[in-house]
């Protein structure tokens, strides 16, 4: 039988089956055009109210469907994409060719973790359905129960997904065929299942069937019918909410193989609602910006600028986002004042709205803690939103603490812990019904929303998104306008309160009347008011009943979004005076200015006396502010009504305290006739009828010369006078000059005093006023106290009245003077025990009960009531480097509640950071030397960077720990990082700990540990299961005298302490021995050339020691090997130095200068080092002193100047060190060019210049600042400072891992840090310079830092060793002079060679920065003010040539094998 070739069967196959088909696509065009229906292929445009969509290409489905895709779809939404980037059609089956996982990246899960992350939306075009029947085939290939394709519908708003608002309904299958329905049902998202096992009833068999699917909606109705082939059908029927509106249908795709067929849809009728969605506002391209106005600030104080080109400061990415530009994008620390754009919406303004945007921040490559957000309610987009008619600024910051702020307005939430601080969030602003609410979601924790009442004046304005100094972008940004006004309501009815009962004497204030009462509104509604009483009604004195008018205030109800008008409405109570009988008042007027008059407050004088002294007194405040005591000043007293007020009052006492408004100049300079204008006014008081008691209280002291009062004239005239016209008049004196000299904590201007102040002027005053009267009782104070064994505690009895008519003799007596002892109220504590001291005074006693520790007893407080603090003296400072100040009570500046003792959240001002508004609590019992001590710990957000501390050691509780005898502070900072701060070795000391991993709970409750004995102080924090927490942290204190007392220290910070135990370790004290000699042999061993220092071996680690009382030690010995050169052969004297050591058994051996000699013989074959090469292995001082030249400035200054290389420079563990210069304290604060160029040190190598040149160098940055270690080169002038002429290049790694070189002539530098670089590790620095081109490498790492070298670097320079705020070390510095070059070639440096390229900054000065780019690690700055990329113009021109060049090779070549063939 003939049989065709192959070749020839498949050609007929071929023209056989298009012929075929192409009859038979004949067949039905013909019977669509006599049928009048729509082609098989697609059907969508049909009149029919059934539409089949048989894929037959991708362009089939491209025409009928809309796809969106999102890989965050959750948190981020969707974005139109083009179908072919994620669907292809084969066969007629759509195929989901989108393998993403998203943010899943690991794990077994990662894939069903992605299925809602990851999502690929393709939504039918016609039309939106109400009532319908879907029906569609899916299934998954290859077969993996973690895929999930989904037949979706009620779509109203394509961008989101289906747990959003308008992101409609999911339906979809599990593995064994259970039917599920997910999507917000009545406001609730949420997954509907029918929960059977289909696969065991025999009605599905796998994901990898086709499955049939029909979707029927009915109303509420959903009915989901499944069918596999010829298996039975089986069907679920669920029900929607009344938030069903319809919307468009389709299918959906999480990742993996999902495929999709036959899809078609029967309109069953029903108008679809457009739901109240939110609009979505493009920002994805220029056209999307035409909306916007581009506003821009260098400082937002200086205000924001309207600029031309958004692209300048802002770029799109191919997500539709928009970030801010980092090629205009200066690094900053952390500054809200810079660098900083706004894009305000400028299309509509809006007052009541939801809003939703998703934001992401970086601080990568350089860039720290600033942050994007929204702004709203603009009125002029040219003032940020902290200035007037700026808005409100909605953001997070880099913790997670949500912020509101504006002009005078500022609301900020606690930062959760675990935040993740650079991934995608979405922030949802609600403003309406009178408040803003701000949420933030995505992955980590999220904090809580921030729910925050507007101001009354807010009528709404601009809204506009913000990027601050930070490379940050938004995206998906809608806004939907809501109702948001509040309903008037008028008061109906006042309910009446219970009335109150109280017995004569009961001060206005202390009446425990409601602060609230109950109205019926005009709605029928209950509401609740705040109400102010009136007690003008009230006589404490007279027994009755009396009638208060309460004011109301108007009330918003949020919840009930009312508006209470009060109208003339006002609240009535009832209070009865009872008691025995009438009292009859002493009346005390207080006479005076400003200073008496404390604004008419309850916080000045007059008012604390009323508590002082009771309700028998009737106390009023006639104090005039301004007024002065002459008659011919600029504002006499005796003008005043209160002065005639003063008299009709017909007062039984007097105290007058004018003269401080007298002291300024245009009134003292008339002073001739003060003392006979005060003689008078007393005069005028004494004739009164009441014949009152008049007492001269001296002016207070003057803290501080304001509004034109003189201090020098208070003192030095004033004051001596007043005393001359008091004795004189037969007046007593109340000294309150010198009871506030010298305490200008006292006072909040420096004339006129705190609450605080008050208090004590108050108490002196009432003391002396007082009037004598029959003893009722008396106490001691305090009903129970504890002292420690062998302490002593005064007690004074406190007369109630304070002046006590008769005998005021007070005899004492104890109940067990073994255990306690007293005399005239001093109590001795004898052994441990409890006793009751007595005190008798006219038959009337007072008791305390008196607990006695032992010395090495434990003393533990929870610090959760009043008594817990008897122990403590309470210190308050404005600014702590002044010193502290003691104060009468803790409580202005610290409250106790259940939680704990913490400090008030009025007296911690707004210091971020820093030593002012500052308390200690220092527990007074005792003094402790060693110890161990627990307490629980907590800070809070408010004084963001400020916390507690616990110090101890304190010798001088008025000093700061920066001072002498203020003791060493241990704490925890913010992040966690635990610090010692404070006076170690006389010296002021700060030792850093590691900072725990991310997942430390800044405002969590931890407890600190610290412990101090045999000369080592360690701390160590404990938090919550889980969290991340700090490693312990230890120090040996030397010769410290720690014997002091200890202090709880709360910073700027509403921080509290809870639960304080502290235990002594008496005995765990170090024995002290001085060293007299060495009596161990002296050494000589031999070793080969080019043996470091530390791998000699044969030299002793110990030696035995005689001390001076005879003893002898092992003891440990350090060799000092200065002169030792490795490098060349010979006989080298090196030196061993016994150290002050710890030894066993806590014994410390001084070593008092006893060394002992050695001899190091270095042997063979030849030397290691030529004359082109020098290496220094700083082994000792005479390495720095005879081979380097010191240049410094400890200041920012015009010049470095030559200074001794050992006042900056150090031989330390074998290594050149950079002696520490409190670098920490100096560095503190917001990062600047100033600190960058502070402390600046540079250790020249004056042996030659170098122009080409090879160097190592081994380095490692210290802990305690972020500043830098580098190496200098191309040196001319060595005084010179970087970036000035004749400066040279530094060459460096930046915390991050960055390397850079940064000169004059030169910045170039990696955008991306090297991975896992540990910034206080050790690394070797490789340095090369040849042919025009600088290269640098660090521990072998790629990418190399390359960059061109200037012209001007011609001829090279001198070398150097360079620190600027940071004390680094360095080691194993060798440096090989390369031959001169006579021409630089630099032909082959392109950015597509190297990742760094230099640009050439002429005019370099502080404020320069450096210019970022893309993320590839390049650095592309700017050459020219036109703003254009000139190398980048070459980079992309040589891309291009090189692209074009393939494509014709390409071409060529396929000619040529179609020529050969």
């Amino acid at each position: 039988m003939y049989r065709l070739p192959s070749e020839r069967i498949g050609r007929m196959i071929k023209v056989k089956r298009a012929e075929l088909i192409n009859a038979v696509l004949t067949v039905f065009t013909i019977i669509a055009v006599i049928c009048g229906t729509c082609s098989i292929y697609s059907l969508a445009d049909s009149d029919s109210t059934t539409d089949s969509i048989v894929f037959k290409d991708a362009a089939v489905l491209a025409e009928n469907f809309n796809v969106y895709h999102g890989e965050s779809a959750v948190t981020a939404g969707l974005s139109a994409a083009e179908p072919e980037k994620y669907f292809s059609v084969v066969s007629r089956i759509v195929k989901h060719t989108c393998t993403s996982t998203g943010n899943h990246t690991s794990g077994d899960y990662k894939i069903w973790d992605a299925q809602d992350d990851v999502v690929t939306t393709a939504l039918y075009r016609k039309q939106a359905y109400r009532n319908f029947e879907m029906t569609a085939e899916f299934r998954v290939v290859p077969a993996n129960w973690q895929v999930l394709p989904k037949l979706i519908f009620g779509v109203q708003d394509p961008m989101s997904w289906v747990n959003a608002e308008g992101g409609g309904y999911s339906v979809w299958l599990y593995n064994e065929g259970i039917i599920n329905l997910k999507g917000i049902t009545d406001g609730e998202y949420k997954t509907q299942s029918d929960n059977t096992d289909h696969t065991k009833t025999g009605e599905y068999g796998s994901l990898a069937l086709w499955s049939k699917v029909t979707v029927r909606v009915m109303g509420k109705a959903v009915t989901v019918t499944v069918k596999q082939g010829t298996k039975a059908a089986y069907s679920e029927q669920f029900t929607l909410g009344d938030d069903y509106y319809g919307g468009k249908i389709g299918f959906a795709a999480g990742t993996g193989g999902c495929q999709f067929r036959n899809f078609s849809v029967t309109d069953l009728g029903g108008d679809v609602v457009p739901m109240p969605i939110k609009e979505y506002i493009g920002l994805s391209n220029s056209e999307d910006m035409k909306k916007f106005d581009c506003y821009y600030a260098e400082s937002i104080k200086n205000g924001m600028k309207l600029v031309e080109n958004y692209t300048d400061y802002w770029q799109h990415k191919e997500d539709g986002s928009i970030w801010r530009n980092p090629d205009t994008l200066p690094r900053v620390e952390y500054d809200e004042d810079l660098y900083t754009s706004t894009l305000v919406y400028n299309v509509k303004q809006y007052k009541y709205f939801e809003l939703t945007v998703n934001m992401q921040r970086k601080e990568s490559g350089g860039y720290g803690y600033m942050y994007p957000g929204v702004i709203f309610g603009i009125k002029n987009p040219g003032n940020f939103a902290y200035y007037k008619d700026g808005g409100y600024f909605c953001y997070a910051t880099a913790e997670g603490a949500l912020c509101v702020r504006g002009n005078d307005f500022s609301a900020v939430a606690q930062a959760p812990a675990g935040y993740s601080r650079e991934t995608v969030h979405t922030m949802t602003i609600s403003v309406r019904y009178g408040r803003v609410t701000v949420k933030i979601s995505g992955d980590g924790n999220n904090p809580e929303q921030l729910v925050e009442i507007l101001p009354e004046d807010y009528t709404g304005g601009y809204i506009a998104l913000v990027g601050m100094a930070n490379v940050c972008g938004l995206s998906r940004l809608s806004v939907k306008e809501v109702e948001g006004e509040l309903k008037n309501v008028s008061i109906a009815r006042v309910k009446a309160p219970t009335a109150v009962e109280v017995e004569t004497g009961v001060l206005p204030e202390d009446l425990k009347l409601p602060e609230s009462v109950k109205i019926v509104g005009s709605d029928n509604e209950e509401y609740t008011l705040n109400v102010e009483w009136s007690r003008a009604n009230y006589n404490r004195f007279v027994r009755g009943e009396y009638t208060l008018i309460g004011s109301l205030s108007p009330l918003i109800d949020y919840d009930k979004h009312s508006r209470v008008i009060i109208g003339d409405s006002t609240a009535e109570i009832k209070v009865r005076v009872k008691g025995k009988e009438d009292l009859s008042p002493v009346r005390v007027t207080c006479v005076g200015d400003s200073i008496t008059y404390a604004s008419g407050t309850e916080q000045g004088y007059p008012w604390q006396m009323r508590k002082l002294l009771g309700g028998k007194y009737d106390i009023e405040n006639f104090g005039v502010d301004g007024a002065t005591l002459l008659k011919s000043g600029d504002n006499p007293y005796t003008s005043s009504s209160a002065f005639t007020a003063s008299k009709a009052f017909a007062p039984n006492i007097v105290v007058i305290m004018l003269g401080t408004n007298d002291s300024k100049p245009q009134n003292w300079s008339l002073n001739d006739s003060y003392a006979d204008d005060y003689k008078a006014l007393i005069a005028e008081y004494k004739a009164l009828p009441s014949n009152p008691t008049v007492y001269v209280a001296l002016s207070p002291a003057v803290a501080t010369d304001n509004y034109d009062i003189s201090a020098e004239t208070v003192k030095n005239e004033i004051v001596p006078l007043q005393r001359e016209i008091a004795k004189a008049a037969g007046c007593d004196v109340i000294d309150i000059y010198s009871l506030t000299e010298g305490h200008s904590s006292w006072y909040a201007d420096g004339v006129h005093p705190t609450k605080s102040g008050y208090g004590f002027i108050a108490a002196e005053i009432a003391k002396r006023i007082v009037l004598p009267g029959p003893l009722e009782s008396f106490t001691l104070g305090r009903e129970s106290d504890y002292i420690f064994e062998g302490e002593t505690e005064t007690y004074y009895p406190c007369f109630s009245p304070a002046k006590i008519t008769g005998d005021d003799t007070v005899k004492w007596s104890t109940s067990d003077s073994a255990v306690a002892d007293v005399k005239n109220g001093v109590v001795s504590a004898r052994k441990k025990g409890s006793a009751v001291i007595t005190a008798e005074c006219q038959g009337k006693t007072a008791t305390v009960r008196i607990t006695v520790y032992g010395k090495d007893d434990e003393i533990s407080l929870p610090l959760t009531s009043s008594d817990d603090t008897a122990g403590f003296d309470c210190y308050y400072a404005d600014d702590a480097e002044r010193g502290l100040e003691f104060q009468n009570s803790y409580s202005p500046f610290w409250e106790i509640s259940e939680k704990g003792i913490a400090r008030t959240k009025e007296t911690v001002g707004d210091m971020k950071w820093g030593e002012k508004y500052l308390s200690s609590l220092l527990f007074a019992k005792r003094k402790y030397h060693n110890f161990e001590l627990t307490v629980d710990i907590q800070r809070d957000e408010v004084g963001e960077y400020n916390y507690p501390m616990v110090v101890f050691g304190i010798k001088n509780p008025a000093e700061y720990i920066t001072k002498s005898g203020g003791g060493l502070a241990v704490f925890p900072v913010a992040e966690g990082t635990p610090m010692f701060l404070g006076q170690i070795n006389g010296k002021y000391t700060n030792i850093v700990g590691k900072e725990p991993a991310a997942g430390y709970n800044r405002t969590g409750v931890h407890t600190l540990k610290l412990t101090v004995e045999y000369n080592t102080v360690t701390m160590s924090v404990t938090g919550a299961d889980g969290e991340s927490l700090p490693a312990p942290i230890s120090c040996e204190l030397g010769d410290t005298d720690m014997d002091g007392y200890i202090a709880l220290v709360g910073k700027a910070n509403i921080c509290c302490f809870k639960n304080l135990k502290i235990r002594p370790l008496n005995n765990n004290d170090v024995t002290k021995v001085t060293a007299e000699k060495i009596i161990s042999e002296s050494p000589e061993i031999n070793t080969g050339v080019g043996t470091d220092t530390s791998e000699i071996s044969g030299l002793p680690k110990t030696v035995r020691v005689k001390a001076a009382d005879g003893s002898l030690y092992t003891a440990p010995i350090e060799w000092d090997f200065d002169g030792y050169n490795r490098y060349k052969r010979g006989k080298y004297t090196v030196t061993g130095i016994l150290p002050d050591s710890l030894l066993e058994n806590h014994i410390k051996l001084y070593g008092n200068g006893v060394t002992l000699k050695g001899v190091i013989n270095v042997t063979g074959d030849k030397d290691l080092i030529d004359e082109n090469t020098v290496k220094f292995d700083f082994n000792g001082k005479s390495e720095i002193t005879e081979n380097f030249e010191c240049y410094y400035s400890s200041i920012f200054s015009d010049a470095l100047k030559k200074s001794d290389s050992m006042k900056t420079w150090e031989i330390a563990d074998g290594r050149l060190h950079r002696i520490d210069n409190k670098f920490s304290v100096k560095s503190s604060g917001e990062w600047s060019w100033e600190k960058a160029k502070t402390e600046m040190s540079s250790l020249v190598y004056k042996g030659r210049k170098y122009e080409n040149f090879e160097l190592t160098v081994d380095f490692q940055r210290a802990s305690n600042t972020y500043y830098w270690a580098m190496i200098g080169f191309g040196i001319d002038d060595p005084a010179a400072y970087p970036l000035d002429e004749g400066s040279g290049i530094l060459a460096y790694l930046e915390q991050e891992g960055r390397p850079l070189f940064w000169g004059n002539d030169v910045s170039a530098g990696h955008t991306t840090p090297y991975e896992n670089f540990e910034y206080t590790g050790r690394h070797t620095m490789k340095l090369t310079v040849k042919d025009g081109i600088a290269e640098m490498s660090v521990d072998g790492r790629e990418p190399v830092l390359k960059t061109i070298i200037p012209d001007e670097y011609r001829g090279g320079g001198y070398i150097s060793i360079t620190t600027n705020m940071n004390a680094a070390y360095f080691d194993n510095l060798s440096i090989t002079a390369l031959p001169d070059t006579e021409e630089y070639n630099t032909e082959g440096f392109s950015p597509d060679n190297y990742p760094a390229l230099h640009s050439v900054l002429k005019e370099a000065d502080a404020e320069d920065t450096y210019t970022y780019s893309n993320e590839n690690g390049a650095n592309y700055p700017k050459t020219g003010d036109n703003g254009k990329y000139r190398l980048i113009s070459i980079f992309t021109l040589t891309v291009s040539m090189a692209y074009l060049a393939a494509v014709g090779y390409f071409k060529i070549f396929k000619k040529r094998r179609e020529v050969t063939k």
